[in-house]
């Protein structure tokens, strides 16, 4: 093998070494993480009056059904989404919305609301 052709492979070698090292120490710093917190539910949030409205409004639908929680909670103006169920999280999106009522669903009937 020819000396520029091993330069240019261990500079890639290298290159991609140093980048898995950056990405791993990125994404595993507490001190970036506490910078910017991402709450996982209403308990570790300040609500607002609108978020505290909400809440209140959000919690007649524990223990209906799933499609009469969606139903009544969209009657009343709100947005419905799923977070939980059957005890498993769902991919969800971390925008912070005090107009949407997060449900948790166990064997089809709503147990456990939050707002966030």
């Amino acid at each position: 093998m020819n000396s520029k052709l091993w330069w240019t492979l261990a500079s890639a070698v290298l290159g991609a070494l140093l980048m898995g090292i950056g990405l791993f120490a990125f994404s595993a710093n507490p001190a970036a993480d506490a910078a910017h917190p991402q709450p996982s539910s209403s308990s570790q949030i300040e609500l607002d009056e609108m978020g505290k409205e909400t809440l209140a409004k959000g919690r007649v639908v524990i223990g209906m059904t799933e499609e009469a929680a969606q139903q009544k909670i969209e009657s009343l103006g709100l947005i419905w989404r799923v977070v939980h169920r059957d005890g498993e999280p769902l991919a969800i999106t971390m925008d912070l919305r005090m107009n949407r009522v997060n449900g948790y669903i166990d064997d089809g009937k709503v147990t456990k609301v939050e707002v966030y």
